[in-house]
């Protein structure tokens, strides 16, 4: 449920949160196995996670599920109107992008059931498309 999706997007915020200040360990060389994320949604705050989770060692951007094309989410990673221009490389590799030399796997489904977030190493999730954002009283 939502509560699920807001936990994953709680521990993304901690991670991200712990990342940002230190960014000393080079991607993919820590001792501590990093942690897979995956994103649902790109828009401002699915970019920002993506970013994030980019450069911060103890993270591994596995998969982003969005409705656009592999061609616009690459533009919309390397460009961003209000963090400007992405500080690595990013790269189309028929439907995945690569970013900073880092294969990220797309996905392009509406059902969060259908997302293979699990088969790609996603542990934890940021729910960021605001299509399950309900106001509950």
């Amino acid at each position: 449920g939502s509560m699920g999706a807001m936990a994953g997007l709680g521990a993304v915020a901690g991670l991200a949160a712990a990342g940002v200040a230190g960014q000393r360990a080079s991607k993919g060389r820590t001792s501590m196995q990093a942690v897979g994320v995956g994103i649902n949604g790109f828009g401002r705050i699915g970019r920002q996670v993506a970013r994030i989770a980019m450069k911060d060692p103890e993270t591994d951007l596995k998969l982003i599920n969005a409705s656009y094309d592999a061609d616009y989410l690459a533009y919309m990673m390397k460009y961003d109107t209000i963090h400007g221009k992405y500080d690595g490389t990013v790269e189309v590799d028929g439907d995945s992008l690569v970013i900073d030399g880092q294969k990220v796997a797309l996905s392009h489904t509406r059902d969060p059931a259908e997302i293979p977030f699990g088969e790609h190493g996603a542990e934890y999730v940021c729910e960021s498309t605001g299509v399950f954002l309900t106001t509950e009283k």
